[in-house]
């Protein structure tokens, strides 16, 4: 189980696919208690700037959600209130060096390397084990 004693992480895209599949998802109970301390103020979510272009892009593809679905998942994430990172060059440059090191993608090496920058904030995996 997920605590609440964490004041923030980085949230990964694929954990906010979650909220929105209500099918094909595991661990969605955790991913929405996730939604559901943040809008309490009780949890801060940080998310790089390609965060929702990921999100979409799972929703379309992974998902198969139509435009019009697509469309209410923007607008919800619109009302969700996120620090958002832009993805800057030092960013980018330490994303580079934890993908090559760890073989992740920079897709997912930002997600590190903006966690490792922000000391405060702790990375959740997007795997059951989180």
């Amino acid at each position: 189980m997920i605590s609440a004693h964490f004041l923030g992480c980085v949230l990964d895209a694929s954990v906010a696919v979650k909220w929105f599949a209500a099918t094909g998802e595991d661990d969605r109970d955790r991913a929405l208690a996730l939604r559901r301390w943040h809008v309490k103020g009780t949890l801060r979510l940080l998310v790089p700037g390609s965060f929702a272009l990921e999100v979409m892009n799972a929703l379309r593809f992974g998902h198969k959600f139509n435009e019009r679905e697509i469309i209410q998942a923007v607008d919800s994430l619109e009302s969700i209130v996120f620090e958002v990172s832009p993805i800057k060059s030092n960013l980018l440059r330490s994303s580079v060096g934890i993908a090559s090191t760890y073989q992740l993608t920079l897709y997912d090496a930002v997600y590190v390397a903006l966690a490792e920058r922000e000391k405060s904030f702790h990375f959740l995996l997007p795997t059951k084990s989180w």
